[in-house]
C-alpha cells in the first residue's frame, strides 16, 4: 500500500495540544541584536562550562522580576481578564529522544534569577541526561490521558487558574536552535512571552528575539524588555562570569 495511517505518537501529543489551542494572530515577535563577544569570552574561560542556555534563561528571569508586564497572564474563563503572578517560571525546552520519536520537553527552573550559573548549568545536565519517565514523569503521565479529556485539561489549566497555569506550564518558555547554527525566532508558545536567540555571528553579535502575546504586551513593552536583558547579559552576568573564570584560573 502506498500510505499508511498512523497514530500520532505520544511524545508528540503534547505538541499537537498545545497548537490546537494557541489563537491565531495573537502573537508576535521583536529581535534586538546584542554585542556579547565579551560575554562569549568571558564564558569560554569560566569554569565550568555554561550553557548560552542557561546565560540567557537567568538574565531573562531577572528582567521578568523588574517588569511585572511579563509575569502578567491573559485568562478567558469565568471572563476575559489579567492576573499578575509573583512567581517566576522558566520552561526550558529540551528535545529528548524517546524510542523512535523526539519529545520536546518542558524543564522548569523555579526563580532562576536567585540561583548562580552553576547550580542551573547543573540541573540542565539532568534535564538533559535523567530518564525521561523520572525527570519528565507529569508530562509523560498527561499523554496517556484519553485525547478529548487531555484537550480539556489542557485548556483549563490555561485559562482558569492563572497559578496554575505559572507553576505547571511557566511564567515564560525559552528555545533555541542555536546549537544547531539555526535561528527558530517564529516558534510557538501557550505563555505570555517565549525567548529564543541565534547563533553569534563572527562579531560577537547576536540576534535575541522576544514572542510576545499581543492581549498583554505591545510592541513598545517587548523592546523595552530586550534592552534590559541586553543589559542583565552584559552587566550582572559578564560579572558572575568573570568571577566564575577567576576562581577557576
Amino acid at each position: 500500500m502506498p500510505f499508511r495511517r498512523r497514530r500520532i505518537p505520544a511524545a508528540r501529543r503534547f505538541t499537537h495540544d498545545a497548537l490546537s489551542l494557541v489563537p491565531r494572530n495573537v502573537y508576535f515577535s521583536v529581535e534586538r541584536v546584542m554585542p556579547l563577544a565579551e560575554v562569549a569570552a568571558a564564558r569560554d574561560a569560566a569554569g565550568p562550562r555554561i550553557s548560552w542556555s542557561v546565560v540567557w534563561l537567568k538574565a531573562y528571569a531577572a528582567v521578568c522580576a523588574k517588569l511585572p508586564l511579563l509575569r502578567t497572564v491573559y485568562l478567558r474563563w469565568p471572563w476575559p481578564h489579567f492576573m499578575e503572578s509573583d512567581e517566576i517560571v522558566g520552561s526550558l525546552i529540551v528535545n529528548r529522544q524517546d524510542g523512535e520519536h523526539q519529545r520536546l520537553c518542558y524543564a522548569q527552573y523555579y526563580a532562576p534569577h536567585e540561583q548562580t550559573l552553576a547550580v542551573l548549568q547543573e540541573k540542565l545536565y539532568h534535564f538533559q541526561n535523567d530518564p525521561i519517565e523520572k525527570i519528565y514523569y507529569k508530562q509523560i503521565l498527561y499523554t496517556k490521558i484519553p485525547n478529548p479529556l487531555r484537550l480539556f485539561l489542557l485548556w483549563w489549566q490555561l485559562n482558569f487558574s492563572g497559578r496554575k497555569r505559572v507553576t505547571r506550564y511557566g511564567t515564560f518558555t525559552q528555545s533555541t536552535l542555536a546549537g544547531q547554527g539555526a535561528n527558530n525566532g517564529d516558534h510557538q508558545t501557550l505563555l505570555t512571552t517565549s525567548l529564543c536567540f541565534a547563533p553569534l555571528d563572527r562579531a560577537g553579535d547576536c540576534i535575541g528575539t522576544l514572542i510576545c502575546d499581543h492581549r498583554v504586551i505591545h510592541g513598545a513593552d517587548a523592546a523595552e524588555a530586550l534592552r534590559l536583558l541586553e543589559e542583565e547579559l552584559r552587566g550582572p552576568i559578564l560579572e558572575e562570569l568573570n568571577a566564575s573564570a577567576n576562581s577557576s584560573g
